[in-house]
């Protein structure tokens, strides 16, 4: 022990028996002196260590670090184990919301992007040749759980791209089936719903065509549920003959392709709330053939309930001819078909054909683009295209036309639009390196037929209307604007002034001049001006398989499309508060943007082709 020297027990002593300190033993007898270096000591055991303020700082910034690192580690740990688990119980709840009981049976979809789709869910059974459809009931279409993960198969058409005499068929007779997208399937959700019908002339494509339909990504922006379906085609769908309005109990035949919508629709309205739908506000929307049967879906008292809004997009106005009318045309089936003998024989003939011998003996070539006279060219007098969906006097009673003047008609709200160059998709002529003289000169031969005397001045007069010498407009933009108002853009004003006339429900207008911003390449054909289906390319997103790079205009035309359509889609109504019913204003989707004009959009142009005979030579189908 060290002690100090006064004390009574023994102490350590440095350097001589003199100094303070002494070491030495219990006994004071017996000691024996040892000599430290005082230095040493002092800095072993007298003086205490101080660090610096420095060597401090750095120590407890050390343990500060050392500190916040185990907590980070132990943070990270519990996250990724928490987050684990409820990224299973998402999963699980997800899964959950896959599968779906509706009438025919539990159904599973899959999860693309967020959203849940379901594809290829048959919404009927298996339909017997040229008669109605019928509803899937429990296990009727399927037994267990379907697994709805890939689309069903497209209804029979004629390939594409195959000489008329060389036709192939693709696609089956077993074809009625429903897609949905949807971004919940919570039964308590209510949102807006949107049915496409597809175009094709009511000949070709499907519910899944090439990007054609509702995606993920649309139905997350606009938070709607889409739904699509295949419907019959050609001759399968709209086949009006004598000997199969004889065979049947309604006396009539044909439009079985609107028949398949209507029960598509039925399905909807009994099932759509199972995938977070709200079956009190489903919009029908279709474009070309699609848009022609939004239409006839108007006109149909069989349709009536099923759907409170509709956007015709494109649609053919002109559906006027009767079952029996076109039955007479096309008896040509059967002599094309080699079907002779009586009544029986012609039918079980028929019954008996395959789906490629019935597309080869169809009365409508299946490449409807090269009819003999081009719906794409100014009309020939006395030249007629041939009737698809006819007035059968069951599904459709009257024209729609007709229908929309009485109270037969569904009074819903509706947007009827147009591209301003319907034709620029695949036009008869091209004029791109044409004068404006020799554009004229082929205008005047084929329009002066129509116009009996004095048609030089009529002419110059519907030129000057269209500004052909003072737009610095090429002579295919000229081309295409003209025929376009005559076949389609017209017809349907004519339409949309009549339904003003008798809706209680408000009628939109909109026309797109809005133009591709650079080359877009279609099947058959390189439109440069806004042509047939660009508003329906837009609204899909400029869908992958056109390979279309979309630019800020194209873009910005899209964003605005979708926010009207969406805003239809909730109220029943536009966005835009400049945009009145019809007449008051048409839209213009241009190139600058959305353009209200207080107007018919080419009335006096319109008037002219109307009071000259041209109506009747609108598009059919």
């Amino acid at each position: 022990m060290f002690r100090n020297k006064e004390e009574s027990r023994p102490i350590i002593s440095l350097g001589r028996r003199s100094d303070p300190y002494t070491l030495c033993s219990d006994s004071e007898d017996d000691f024996e002196e040892i000599e430290f270096d005082k230095a040493v000591f002092e800095r072993r055991y007298k003086y205490e260590y101080e660090p610096s303020r420095k060597t401090v700082a750095k120590r407890r910034l050390f343990f500060c670090l050392l500190f916040t690192s185990f907590i980070s580690i132990l943070g990270a740990v519990l996250y990724y184990y928490f987050s684990r688990q409820v990224l299973q119980m998402q999963r699980r709840i997800k899964n959950d919301e896959l599968k779906v009981k509706i009438n025919g049976g539990f159904i599973h979809g899959v999860l693309e992007e967020d959203v849940f789709v379901f594809k290829g869910i048959p919404y009927a059974k298996h339909p017997q040749r040229w008669q109605p459809p019928s509803s899937c009931g429990w296990n009727d279409c399927w037994n267990g759980t379907f697994q709805a993960s890939e689309f069903g198969k497209e209804c029979v058409q004629a390939r594409y791209n195959t000489d008329q005499g060389n036709i192939e068929a693709m696609g089956t007779e077993d074809c009625l089936f429903i897609n949905v997208w949807t971004p919940t399937t919570a039964s308590k959700k209510r949102l807006p719903v949107m049915v496409y019908l597809h175009g094709g002339g009511l000949l070709s494509s499907s519910g899944h065509e090439n990007g054609l339909h509702p995606t993920p990504e649309m139905i997350t922006d606009m938070e709607i549920v889409g739904v699509s379906l295949n419907y019959r085609l050609d001759a399968f769908g709209f086949l009006a003959l004598g000997i199969l309005s004889k065979s049947s109990s309604r006396n009539t035949s044909g439009n079985y392709g609107f028949m398949d919508q209507i029960l598509a629709l039925q399905w909807v309205r009994e099932n759509i709330a199972q995938f977070g739908g709200d079956p009190d506000k489903v919009t029908i929307l279709g474009q070309g053939s699609g848009g022609t049967s939004v239409l006839a879906l108007l006109a149909s008292p069989m349709a009536k309930g099923l759907f409170q809004q509709a956007i015709a997009l494109s649609p053919s106005a002109d559906i006027t001819k009767t079952s029996s009318e076109a039955a007479k045309d096309n008896e040509i089936l059967l002599t094309n078909a080699k079907c002779a003998g009586n009544a029986s024989m012609k039918l079980q003939c028929l019954h008996t054909l395959s789906p490629q011998q019935i597309l080869k003996a169809s009365p409508w070539n299946a490449y409807h683009y090269k009819q003999k006279d081009s719906s794409r060219d100014f009309p020939t007098k006395a030249i007629f295209p041939h009737a698809i969906a006819v007035i059968d006097g069951y599904v459709l009673p009257s024209a729609p036309a007709i229908a929309i003047k009485s109270d037969d008609i569904n009074d819903v709200p509706l947007i009827l639009g147009n591209t301003a160059q319907e034709i620029d998709d695949r036009p008869k002529k091209n004029f791109q390196n044409s004068s404006l003289g020799q554009f004229k000169a082929y205008a005047k031969t084929k329009l002066s037929p129509f116009l009996g005397t004095n048609s030089s001045s009529k002419l110059e007069r519907i030129f000057n209307s269209y500004k052909i010498e003072t737009s610095n407009k090429s002579a295919q933009y000229c081309y295409t604007t003209m025929v376009s108002d005559i076949r389609e853009v017209c017809p349907v004003e004519y339409f949309a002034i009549t339904a003003v006339k008798h809706f209680i429900s408000p009628v939109y207008r909109y026309v797109v001049t809005s133009t591709p911003s650079h080359d877009i390449h279609l099947l058959r054909g390189n439109p440069k001006y806004s042509f047939h289906m660009w508003d329906l390319i837009a609204f899909y997103n400029f869908f992958k398989p056109f390979k279309y790079k979309p630019s800020e205009q194209d873009i910005k035309f899209k964003k605005l499309l979708r926010t009207e359509l969406r805003h239809f889609f909730y109220n029943g109504e536009v966005k835009s508060h400049t945009w009145l019913k019809h007449p008051k204003s048409t839209a213009i989707f241009s190139n600058k943007g959305l353009e209200i004009i207080p107007k018919i959009y080419h009335k006096e142009e319109c008037t002219f082709w109307l009071v000259n005979g041209f109506a009747p030579y609108a598009w059919v189908n």
